[in-house]
């Protein structure tokens, strides 16, 4: 028998039974919740912290230096062994406040949450979002780092416990909670180096923000962004895109819906990865940043790969869908 210490805020400690389990699912499994979404170590929102005994290094691997030294670590990541004595994290340590400045619906499946807050955050990166205590999701910024505010895209979903909610009952003024900011997918600073951006749905909202802060700082080589669909109405925040294109001869937009063509020409009919590979046969030396479902961002780093970019210039974070609860 495998049993750890959880140390509970109101009960005390508590030992939990977690033979061949992780920390993340003993807890759930003994009814005391935790939040989660992905599951899969990328977003951040189950951490905790550990007080005596010792982690594997799995569990903190890509936490930053100094919540490794705090011993924070990611419960869904961590096995469970004897001798572990854990408790939840200050909220106030890893948390901010932030303000609903509007609410607004780019398309008929994506709704933009502007949010004011202390926070400072690089374009791409990503920041979870609180409902409640147990209901966190994760959303990239579209926003760029010199901007005032956090811009996220979500896409709704008709009986999403988060998106729904979001969109019907969110309003201006209101007050989130919010952890960050978390991943590297976030432009480099290398001005000479061409940039291939390709991502599908919302996964334009990172890609904007890459975009948004390379062009603040005045990147001078080729910037080629492709934004995938699966139909032309799913298309989103077209002027703001055309507006950059147009004010930015460096900027290439590639729109690609799988499922017709808008009117005015403006995207292309057809397939990503077989746009990508036509147009862009030869990727050494380039920096690209993939962003969408996991499945898209897999497939797309071994072409990118394949054809010449090194591994260590494709910046990459995947959307995880949450586990537990829908979207």
């Amino acid at each position: 028998m495998t049993v750890f210490q959880y140390l509970d805020p109101e009960k005390g400690s508590v030992e939990i039974d977690a033979a061949e389990k992780s920390v993340l699912d003993a807890l759930l499994d003994a009814g005391i919740e935790v939040a989660n979404s992905c599951r899969s170590g990328i977003c951040h929102s189950c951490l905790l912290e550990c007080r005596e005994g010792e982690l594997p290094a799995k569990s903190q691997s890509g936490l930053k230096t100094s919540h490794q030294t705090l011993n924070y670590f990611k419960a869904c990541q961590c096995e469970a062994a004897d001798g572990l004595v854990i408790a939840p994290i200050d909220s106030v340590k890893l948390r901010y406040n932030a303000e609903v400045v509007s609410v607004d619906h780019l398309s008929g499946q994506v709704l933009r949450l502007v949010l004011a807050s202390e926070m400072s955050a690089r374009g791409g990166q990503f920041i979870n979002v609180w409902r409640e205590p147990d209901l966190v999701r994760s959303y990239s910024l579209a926003s760029a780092s010199a901007s005032p505010n956090l811009e996220l895209h979500i896409r709704r979903y008709p009986d999403g416990q988060f998106s729904a909610w979001a969109s019907q009952e969110l309003k201006v003024g209101d007050t989130l909670e919010i952890q960050g900011p978390m991943g590297a997918c976030f432009y480099q600073g290398n001005p000479e180096k061409r940039m291939l951006l390709a991502g599908i749905g919302t996964g334009l909202a990172p890609l904007l923000g890459i975009v948004r802060d390379a062009l603040a700082t005045a990147h001078q080589s080729e910037i080629h962004l492709y934004h995938g669909v699966k139909t032309s109405e799913q298309f989103y925040l077209l002027e703001t895109l055309q507006e950059l294109a147009l004010a930015h001869p460096q900027l290439h937009l590639h729109l690609i819906s799988q499922e017709g063509e808008l009117d005015e020409g403006f995207a292309m009919q057809g397939d990503i990865y077989s746009q990508v590979a036509t147009e862009q046969p030869e990727l050494k030396g380039w920096d690209v940043y993939l962003c969408g479902a996991e499945s898209f961002v897999r497939k797309m780093r071994r072409q990118c790969f394949l054809a010449g970019a090194g591994m260590g210039d494709i910046y990459a974070d995947a959307f995880l869908p949450a586990q537990v609860q829908s979207a």
